[in-house]
């Protein structure tokens, strides 16, 4: 049985992905959710950024409703010969 400890997946990935939340909270109420008027918002954009959610500025972020406000995720293939 000598098989390598740290063997690599026989199929290594071809790209990538990075998903994060943007949430209405309130930090100094140990990151409650929060509800008002969003004064200032600023989408991101270009190539491989999807945006799920529907809020803009101007729009109220209800107490009625879960606090998450968008959902930005970045995918990218991988243009390294190595990675693909």
């Amino acid at each position: 049985m000598n098989q390598p400890q740290h063997a690599l997946p026989s199929r290594l990935p071809r790209s990538y992905a990075i998903q994060c939340r943007v949430t209405s909270e309130d930090p100094e109420r140990n990151f409650q959710p929060d509800s008002g008027r969003i004064t200032a918002y600023r989408s991101p954009g270009g190539h491989g950024i999807r945006l799920d959610g529907a809020m803009a500025a101007g729009n109220t972020v209800s107490q009625h409703y879960d606090s998450l406000v968008r959902f930005p995720r970045v995918a990218e293939l991988a243009s390294q010969p190595e990675c693909s």
